[in-house]
């Protein structure tokens, strides 16, 4: 009763909410839809979403842009000539070598299949999916995750993870800075 009377404003009926309880221990990762919402159960929480479409929509990235905006995201770009004393720790934030990326680089969702060889873990690769997994991010965060490639090469999971192959070194003379801004409320 006490669901019903919390869901029922957001377009879910009694039958929906019935399921929903049933579903507790049984259907992690279930997903309940009324016409503007959506209900994930992820573990042992309910997850309340609002409806949006997802787009499958693909950024190019050239040389010299400085600002990249999609999903309720942007993504800030800079060309250095040097590379930075220190590199931050904020996930938010990455440094390539610049010779080692292919423009346009493109941006797009993450999708079944990618894999890359994460910063870390000397050169074994990943598929993307089993990062995510073990971050035990939930269907709906999932959904959120973009990444960057070059020559069809992810080079970052965004705001996740960079990939080896790509990152800067002793050797590197000019790197390609890249800032994450999820503008996201």
């Amino acid at each position: 009763t006490l669901l019903f009377e919390i869901l029922n404003s957001f377009g879910f009926n009694n039958t929906q909410t019935a399921q929903m309880i049933s579903s507790i221990g049984h259907q992690s990762g279930a997903i309940f839809t009324s016409a503007t919402h959506q209900v994930l159960l992820d573990r042992e929480f309910f997850i309340l979403k609002k409806n949006k479409t997802i787009t499958d929509s693909i950024f190019l990235i050239d040389k010299e842009d400085a600002t990249i905006s999609f999903s309720s995201s942007n993504l800030v770009l800079e060309i250095k000539n040097e590379i930075p004393k220190k590199i931050p720790k904020d996930k938010s934030i990455a440094f390539f070598d610049l010779e080692k990326l292919v423009f346009p680089l493109r941006l797009r969702r993450w999708q079944a299949g990618d894999f890359f060889y994460p910063i870390g873990m000397n050169g074994q690769k990943k598929k993307v999916k089993a990062l995510l997994r073990d971050l035990k991010l939930t269907r709906f965060e999932k959904e959120d995750v973009w990444v960057m490639e070059s020559a069809e090469k992810i080079c970052w999971v965004i705001g996740i993870r960079m990939d080896e192959r790509f990152k800067i070194t002793s050797d590197t003379t000019d790197c390609y800075s890249t800032r994450f801004l999820n503008t996201q409320i």
